[in-house]
């Protein structure tokens, strides 16, 4: 996975426990800063100024128009190269993900997290606060995220090419790799990654819900939904849709049209 992938999935998997430092930090030109294992996870960003942390040999520099992720446990130093404001959050969190090494990510419309930092260091100083900042935090991780997976064009080729031809049964795994250029194990790895299951099954779930809308707004018979969305075998598909919606088509569509 590229770094990108794994900071979108460590994000996803990510459950915020506490908002536990929400700061305005000025840097100073020459000033400098280390820790040999980061306590909390952090975010930061850089309404003006520079700095560049380090660790090892690795090299990540702090401007205007991008986030840093700071995750627990990382060792690093920092060296203030231009005297500016930072916006920083510090939190609790634990996430099934892998994620070690400071990050930088680019964002589209800083001024968007900017506003959102506002909000949530105002939150901060009002007693009572608590679920209204997990709530702004969690639209700012959101955000980052969605940044972190627009970055991956083949991707989205890829789902375009599934949106496309949802209803064609002959669609298959290797003709959305192909769409992705990549190989087909490795399209699916990154596939579910950033979608949360593997393309048969996104694809199987996007054909039943459509089969639900049909089977509600139509009088069409079973066999006809089916078709339509792409299954070749009625009973394969009601087998399906049952094992989705926890009843077969036509106790759906009934239950649906009374209003249930």
């Amino acid at each position: 996975m590229t770094e990108s992938e794994h900071l979108s999935y460590w994000l996803k998997q990510l459950t915020v426990q506490n908002v536990d430092d929400v700061l305005l930090v000025s840097s100073q030109q020459g000033k400098t800063y280390s820790t040999t294992c980061r306590p909390n996870c952090g975010l930061s960003f850089c309404h003006a100024g520079r700095i560049t942390y380090r660790e090892g040999t690795r090299t990540v520099v702090s401007i205007p128009g991008y986030a840093m992720l700071l995750p627990p446990g990382a060792a690093y130093s920092l060296r203030g190269e231009a005297e500016g404001c930072f916006p920083v959050i510090n939190f609790t969190g634990q996430s099934s993900g892998s994620f070690r090494s400071v990050s930088r990510i680019k964002l589209p419309r800083p001024e968007v997290f900017l506003s959102k930092f506002a909000y949530l260091y105002r939150l901060n100083l009002l007693p009572d606060s608590r679920l209204e900042q997990f709530t702004v935090l969690y639209d700012l991780l959101a955000l980052l995220v969605g940044t972190l997976q627009r970055s991956q064009p083949a991707l989205e080729r890829a789902l375009g090419g599934l949106l496309e031809r949802v209803a064609d049964p002959d669609l298959k795994t290797q003709d959305l790799a192909r769409l992705s250029g990549w190989q087909v194990d490795y399209f699916r790895r990154q596939f579910t990654a950033r979608y949360g299951m593997p393309p048969h099954q996104y694809l199987l779930a996007l054909r039943l819900k459509q089969a639900a809308q049909k089977l509600v707004a139509t009088s069409d018979p079973v066999a006809k939904v089916a078709a339509a969305c792409g299954f070749t075998n009625p009973y394969h598909f009601s087998r399906a849709f049952r094992n989705c919606y926890g009843q077969p088509p036509l106790a759906y569509r009934r239950q649906k049209q009374l209003g249930f």
